[in-house]
């Protein structure tokens, strides 16, 4: 497996994904995906999660993924304020 280094990192050492969705667009299923590729295949530490309402389609969805280092622990489990990257599944 080969390290990567991140691009950027705020202030606490992380690089920070946040993703907008309604549900039914794939924003959870996203989110998942980007936290365990950066951990299986780039070498880095990765927390994600998300946050929603009802499970239904039409609903408010927000997904969260923080990478960091390999050799730096990530102790944030916050929602992300202001990413690095901003994913947008659905204007409204």
């Amino acid at each position: 497996m080969k390290l990567v280094m991140l691009p950027k990192t705020n202030q606490s050492g992380y690089y920070e994904i946040r993703l907008e969705s309604i549900g039914g667009l794939g924003a959870n299923l996203c989110q998942k995906m980007l936290g365990e590729f950066g951990v299986r295949y780039l070498g880095l530490n990765s927390a994600s999660f998300s946050s929603y309402g009802s499970e239904k389609t039409g609903t408010p969805v927000k997904g969260y993924v923080r990478y960091s280092e390999a050799q730096k622990d990530i102790r944030v489990h916050s929602p992300v304020i202001e990413p690095h990257l901003l994913c947008i599944f659905h204007e409204m």
